[in-house]
């Protein structure tokens, strides 16, 4: 089945997540169940439940990079139209993360990124999805490398693609 190119729709640095409209977004991960910072702190603390169900996915080893976890959402004020959480491993353990080099962070976003487009394939009756600026926070990556690995992977799934970019475009 082929799907028709779509054109990925950015929104400026300091657009909130959790007010799109759209009815999935990628939660930045670690496989260690550990919500501290970034999008994973604030997906914590508002979808408590949903935050339960990726510590479970975590202790159960059922994530890991390359390997992203959906997690149906219930809809909040916030987000009346949310259905998923996709769980997207940017970090297997945090000691593993920091002996990885520039390349290897990358590359942890790209096989994540690769199984996000499978799984969204999967799911055409899904209309939308939201997506932070995917290793641009923590782990440092540089949005001119992060940007095109999002385009080769997310601009022919069936979804309409919302990604916000990061504060610090400057890291081109």
């Amino acid at each position: 089945m082929t799907h028709t190119k779509k054109m990925i729709n950015y929104r400026p640095a300091g657009t909130n997540l959790f007010l799109e409209k759209t009815e999935s977004i990628v939660n930045a991960v670690n496989c260690q169940g550990i919500s501290g910072s970034g999008i994973a702190y604030f997906v914590s603390i508002k979808f408590p439940k949903e935050t339960k169900v990726y510590e479970r996915m975590c202790a159960d080893k059922a994530i890991a990079p390359g390997i992203v976890g959906v997690i149906p959402a219930k809809p909040t004020a916030g987000n009346p139209n949310i259905k998923y959480i996709f769980a997207l491993p940017t970090i297997g353990t945090f000691q593993e993360f920091n002996k990885l080099d520039y390349a290897g962070k990358l590359n942890l976003v790209k096989i994540g990124l690769e199984d996000l487009r499978r799984v969204l394939l999967t799911m055409p009756e899904l209309k939308s999805i939201s997506i932070p600026a995917l290793g641009c926070g923590v782990a440092g990556l540089k949005w001119g490398d992060v940007k095109p690995i999002i385009e080769e992977f997310l601009s022919d799934v069936p979804q309409d693609v919302f990604v916000i970019e990061p504060r610090d475009k400057g890291k081109e």
